[in-house]
């Protein structure tokens, strides 16, 4: 008995010494070409690495420096995906039948570009992935790391590898500055600026960019935090095209407004309280479901769409705070023509254009119809307004008939002009 356990510790201790003999003497780059090989068959893009090389402190770890990954009508110079490094921990024992296990991954400054735009101004950082490969799945266990300001972190998996590359992920990220993913614009120009954390669900299939956003879906709660656009004092832009159609209007405004009003009003920028919202994502478009965005000097509630080449579509309501709207129509009484059964001004806006180009349009015509449809009813008043009927003779009865008929045709035809302005549009 003694001596069946003194051949097993000799036969352990010869397995222990092969296997430490050939991780010793095991050079990874021999085997670089396999592996780019196989990326690329993966991937269906070019992949460069510079070297492979082993540790074994403070466990096994494949080293992997300067990756770099680009489509294949481009030129390195145009890499999509740049990474300093990446270190994987692996398990030993799967080596010595030639299989790769990766138990962790970790990647220093990863770099992604997205066509020839790049739509994010920063790299990524600390990326460190927890995952096991499955049957040809990449299961996520854990993907986190900081990008533009915040962190994210993301779950899920991979289906079929080798070939489509069915996605179902969880990602969420906080602390992110919004600015961050947004075009540049030009000094001077309305700037979008936030905190932003997100919840979402999604769904796409592939690795390439363009088969990634074709086939995008997913659903997503938002919240936007320090939310602000630079550059642009919306309350001014409203008024500013009212002035067109009231001429004086700002003026007899800052005349008459509460003084916390008045300041605001000097700003250059508006600023916004925390925005709650929900959105979908389906057919290259961002959808927003209907969202209350709120500042100190109005509200809006709308809905609309925002694609993923930067064009924005919005169908918005303006609010203006009731003691403001009563400022307001102070200032101008016409203005009560807008007011709402609360006693707040509204009107329809529109926002659209690109991200680095926002386009805010309050509805003139929404507000002349308004307006016109108020004045006419003065009008008529006016042009009908009678004394009392004296008591006259028969003859003057008459001719008072007379005079009424007369007038008969004229009202019918008012009637049916303002009819027509207040009618809805089709």
């Amino acid at each position: 008995m003694k001596i069946f356990f003194v051949i097993v510790a000799l036969l352990f201790i010869v397995v222990v010494a092969g296997v430490l003999v050939y991780l010793l003497t095991f050079d990874p780059n021999e085997y670089k070409g396999i592996l780019i090989e196989k990326i690329e068959e993966a991937i269906g893009k070019d992949v460069r690495i510079d070297d492979v090389s082993l540790s074994f402190f403070p466990g096994l770890a494949l080293m992997v420096d300067e990756v770099s990954v680009k489509e294949r009508e481009k030129t390195w110079s145009d890499a999509t995906i740049e990474a300093v490094s990446i270190e994987a921990s692996i398990k030993a024992l799967p080596l010595i039948k030639r299989k790769l296990q990766i138990e962790r991954l970790f990647i220093k400054n990863l770099d992604v570009r997205f066509g020839d735009r790049s739509p994010l101004k920063d790299s990524f950082k600390d990326v460190e992935l927890r995952a096991k490969v499955s049957e040809e799945n990449l299961i996520i266990n854990r993907l986190t790391g900081s990008i533009a300001g915040g962190d994210f972190f993301i779950k899920g998996v991979v289906r079929n590898l080798s070939s489509y590359q069915d996605s179902d992920l969880e990602i969420m990220l906080q602390g992110m500055d919004v600015s961050m993913f947004l075009p540049d614009v030009e000094p001077g120009a309305p700037r979008f600026e936030g905190v932003l954390e997100i919840d979402v669900d999604l769904s796409a299939r592939g690795l390439d960019v363009q088969k990634i956003v074709d086939t995008l879906s997913a659903k997503a709660s938002i919240k936007l935090d320090k939310a602000a656009l630079k550059n642009m004092n919306l309350l001014v832009v409203a008024f500013g095209r009212l002035e067109t159609i009231l001429p004086g209007l700002v003026y007899k405004l800052k005349s008459r407004l509460p003084e916390r009003y008045s300041e605001l009003l000097k700003d250059n920028h508006t600023s916004f309280r925390p925005i709650k919202g929900y959105l979908d994502v389906e057919d290259g478009k961002i959808f927003f479901k209907k969202t209350t965005v709120e500042s100190d000097v109005f509200y809006v509630v709308g809905g609309g769409y925002l694609d993923l080449r930067g064009r924005l579509d919005m169908d918005s309501e303006l609010f203006i705070p009731r003691d403001l709207s009563d400022a307001c129509i102070s200032a101008v009484p016409e203005l009560s023509c807008l007011q709402n059964s609360q006693g707040l001004i509204t009107m329809p806006v529109h926002i659209g254009g690109s991200l680095s180009d926002v386009s805010i349009k309050p509805d003139i015509d929404y507000v002349i119809k308004k307006l016109a449809v108020s004045t006419g009813h003065e009008l008529l008043k006016t042009i009908f307004r009678k004394e009392e009927p004296q008591q006259e003779t028969e003859t003057g009865s008459e001719e008072g008939g007379q005079r009424q008929q007369e007038a008969d045709p004229a009202q019918a035809i008012i009637k049916t002009i303002f009819d027509i302005i207040s009618a809805p549009k089709e």
